[in-house]
């Protein structure tokens, strides 16, 4: 576990170093996933950071890049929550944390925003929680905004990642996705 801190901390390092000396234009866009699982049957919770790599960033999408570009011009709004945030029981329209966003079926959750930060490094960190109302498998989890259920898929997909959880009835998936902007 150390090594992985080790790794991610040398990561950051390096790329700042590049912005410092000589590569001034580069914005740096991270995004963390960690899903806190609480199994019902058992009362127990599970903790886990995706990928599940060395350095646990995620793709930040091109939606979100595109978002900031317009914005450079323009009064443009590009945060998640411009609407309104979801709900589980009404996602239409809204902005938040999706699982299986560009499946068959999507599974919103109820979305906040748990805390954020300013400074050279700016960033914001949502929290989405759903409760199972039977059994469901997700296979992917979004964050973005407008989402359309009908599709279902975001009118602008700011970060994707691969996942694999199957929740029975009761049970409680918390993801708590960070995107970093430096």
């Amino acid at each position: 576990m150390k090594f992985k801190k080790i790794v991610k901390s040398l990561y950051i390092g390096f790329l700042r170093m590049l912005k410092r000396y000589g590569f001034a234009d580069i914005v740096l866009m991270t995004g963390e996933v960690e899903l806190e699982h609480w199994h019902k049957a058992t009362g127990e919770t599970t903790v886990e950071k995706l990928p599940l790599g060395l350095v646990n960033f995620n793709t930040v999408g091109n939606d979100l890049k595109y978002q900031i570009a317009q914005a450079i011009g323009a009064s443009h709004d590009i945060y998640v929550g411009q609407q309104t945030l979801m709900t589980q029981a009404s996602a239409a329209g809204k902005d938040g944390i999706v699982y299986n966003y560009d499946g068959a079926t999507g599974y919103p959750t109820t979305t906040t925003k748990d805390s954020g930060g300013t400074g050279s490094v700016a960033w914001v960190k949502f929290k989405g929680v759903r409760t199972a109302a039977g059994a469901e498998t997700f296979t992917t989890v979004g964050l973005g905004i407008v989402y359309d259920d009908g599709g279902p898929s975001f009118d602008y997909t700011y970060a994707s990642q691969s996942v694999s959880k199957t929740l029975a009835s009761g049970d409680v998936l918390t993801c708590y996705w960070t995107i970093t902007i430096s």
